[in-house]
């Protein structure tokens, strides 16, 4: 049974016009189901985070928290709770919530960030993510805030991240 925070279904992000917030809103099967503020790289990452205002009046965020090197999105309630975290791989991201794991892998090859991701759990496709329009097709039920913070690394990713892809080896060294 899906829980109310659940997602199941397609999903877009639909500009509003106009200064002040909400910026888009994010539009599903059965309606709007949140206001999203600005998306922008300087706010996620440098200022207060993206304001994120559901249907029902709760109130999440979106920011940027330091982590080892790297500066990841985490979304958080109003009380402060980690809803949803990430981590940066080599050309995918991690992302957790409560009690399911995720990795958001680019689905095209292209030059520059990549349009279209896959959201996977363990090994199996659960959603298709887009940008530029902002839109998601997810096939198997999953939290609103994976697929929420899936269009932030989509949009963004991890600020630091191109660190992994210059001069980092995973291998293991070879005697020579």
């Amino acid at each position: 049974m899906a829980k109310a925070q659940d997602a199941l279904g397609r999903f877009r992000l639909e500009p509003k016009s106009g200064f002040g917030f909400p910026w888009a809103e994010l539009v599903g099967p059965d309606g709007v189901i949140a206001g999203f503020g600005r998306f922008s790289a300087i706010n996620l990452f440098l200022l207060r985070g993206q304001r994120i205002v559901l249907s029902d009046g709760r109130s999440w965020r979106l920011k940027g928290v330091p982590w080892q090197r790297f500066v990841c999105p985490i979304l958080f309630d109003a009380d402060g709770r980690k809803l949803a975290t990430t981590a940066p791989g080599h050309g995918a991201y991690a992302v957790t919530c409560r009690d399911r794991g995720f990795s958001l892998i680019p689905a095209e090859k292209r030059s520059g960030r990549p349009r279209l991701w896959e959201l996977i759990e363990f090994g199996e496709p659960v959603a298709r993510v887009r940008r530029n329009p902002y839109e998601a097709e997810v096939v198997v039920s999953i939290p609103l805030p994976a697929l929420t913070i899936s269009f932030a690394l989509a949009a963004f990713g991890v600020m630091g991240e191109k660190d992994l892809a210059i001069g980092t080896s995973w291998a293991a060294p070879q005697s020579g």
